[in-house]
């Protein structure tokens, strides 16, 4: 294929949600397809992105989305910044050593920087779950962010080096909490080839679908609200892996879990967001429009780049919404 303004725009066009995979019966792999294709011709890139792929520059970005979130900055106009919690948390949380299985949980690159929350939470709960938690220090970027806009040598070098780092073998579990992070490690064997492809076969697991695999341990205190739960692209048509995450909401007493009816992508689609933010925005329009008919309290999404959109979309909208990550709200209702 020749390439002209036409075929770059449709390439462009592409948001990557891999809905076709989930109902083309001849399992074409399109994302894969996809990838191979802006490897040749790259997408309009957002060159900030590649800041949170460097544990310094992560780092830096920490301190100055938290000085923004406490003077209030991050409430204001439709910047990057309006994207952002309520609070951003600086420190992780200390670790025990006490538990029956050893869990690496992957901190990856954007939830490392904007959303230590959800990995303290994580981590509460994998320990309640009788893990021995350990942080994996330095794995950053998983590869998605630089192989989704075109950068596969950078993204291969993610992968190698993550691959290096990280020792597998001292891991009963290697957990990963935003599903588009999930989504590119579950790909890591076919990536890597060889030995190295053997030692991550079936090593790696979803936050949500490990904690329901060890739901008996977890109880949880009441909660008389309505949430909205919402299935990113990664988790519907990737990891083919939606009841978890719903099954452990349900076991908060009281709590009115309400499925979203969309199918469609919300409009992050990794960088897809910033990069054409007028159809983002629509495409999130009618996820805020259905939210707001639903009577929900709390939004839910397993996916820290739908989140940082979602919140966005509902602050232009000027509805007051709370987006949480599922561990969120596990942990906040957790007995005892």
């Amino acid at each position: 294929m020749e390439s002209s303004p036409a075929s770059q725009a449709r390439l462009d066009g592409c948001l990557l949600c891999r809905a076709c995979e989930s109902v083309c019966p001849a399992r074409v792999p399109f994302g894969h397809l996809m990838d191979q294709a802006r490897e040749r011709w790259p997408a309009r890139g957002v060159w900030w992105s590649r800041l949170f792929c460097s544990t310094a520059s992560r780092s830096l970005l920490r301190f100055g989305f938290w000085l923004a979130a406490v003077s209030g900055l991050a409430r204001i106009g439709q910047s990057l910044l309006a994207l952002l919690p309520e609070a951003v948390v600086l420190q992780r949380k200390r670790l025990s050593k006490a538990g029956s299985l050893e869990v690496g949980l992957f901190t990856g690159c954007v939830s490392d920087a904007v959303d230590r929350a959800t990995l303290n939470d994580a981590a509460t709960l994998l320990e309640r779950c009788g893990a021995r938690v350990a942080w994996i220090e330095g794995s950053g970027c998983c590869g998605a962010l630089d192989r989704h806009q075109g950068n596969v040598a950078n993204a291969d070098a993610h992968v190698r080096g993550n691959a290096a780092r990280i020792d597998l073998h001292a891991f009963d579990r290697l957990v990963s909490v935003a599903t588009g992070c999930a989504a590119e490690l579950m790909d890591y064997p076919q990536m890597l080839g060889g030995e190295g492809a053997a030692a991550w076969e079936d090593k790696h697991c979803e936050v949500m679908a490990y904690l329901a695999s060890r739901q008996e341990k977890l109880s949880f205190r009441p909660l008389r609200k309505a949430v909205m739960l919402h299935h990113p692209c990664s988790a519907r048509n990737v990891l083919r892996e939606t009841t978890s995450t719903a099954h452990l909401l349900r076991k908060i007493p009281d709590l009115n879990v309400i499925e979203s009816r969309s199918v469609q992508c919300c409009g992050a689609a990794g960088v897809t967001m910033f990069r054409t933010p007028q159809t983002a925005r629509s495409l999130a329009d009618d996820l805020v429009e259905e939210f707001s008919r639903s009577g929900a309290e709390v939004l839910v999404t397993s996916n820290i780049g739908c989140a940082l959109h979602l919140r966005g979309a509902f602050r232009a909208a000027g509805v007051n919404v709370a987006v949480k990550h599922p561990v969120n709200l596990l942990r906040e209702q957790l007995r005892d």
